[in-house]
């Protein structure tokens, strides 16, 4: 029973647990195990696990394509890069910029996830082939955009870790 107590008061003072949470926006929350490695750059926050990694950005409409403002078109062209429907009322520069970069993430339409947390939606592919995972989170205010290498579980695990707050 000591030695039980000793070990939780070990780990409870090195600051050690299994799950995490990142605040990404007043409405969302992302739920993570512990990652081996965090990285920060410009824009971007990345963990990195040991087989795994993911990285989170809020996205820019000045910066989606350099020397581009989509202006109030980027919602809409997000989406039409997982959900064809939305390239109805892009420009048609937009629409083949739609196309390439689905085809740049291999997107397979059939297989795209389109849910709702609160007032938030999220739309996410899997690439099985690549092992590649695109999410796009369309909140209030913001936009963010996680992308993930690793497993399908690792996938499903950052979806299911994005929660309403």
């Amino acid at each position: 029973m000591i030695k039980k107590i000793v070990l939780l008061a070990v780990l409870m003072l090195s600051g050690c647990t299994t799950h995490q949470s990142l605040i990404i926006s007043t409405n969302l929350k992302y739920e993570y195990d512990q990652p081996e490695k965090v990285l920060h750059t410009y824009n971007s926050l990345i963990l990195k696990g040991q087989n795994w990694w993911v990285s989170h950005e809020v996205i820019d409409e000045t910066r989606v394509y350099p020397n581009m403002d989509l202006g109030s078109e980027y919602k809409n062209f997000l989406r039409s890069i997982f959900i064809p429907k939305y390239r109805e009322d892009l420009s048609s520069n937009l629409v083949e910029m739609s196309i390439k970069q689905a085809a740049v993430f291999g997107v397979d339409y059939s297989k795209v996830i389109q849910i709702h947390r609160g007032s938030a939606e999220i739309i996410a592919y899997f690439n099985q082939t690549e092992n590649r995972g695109y999410m796009v989170i369309f909140d209030e205010a913001l936009v963010h955009r996680f992308d993930l290498e690793g497993q399908e579980a690792d996938f499903n695990k950052l979806i299911k870790g994005i929660k309403s707050r």
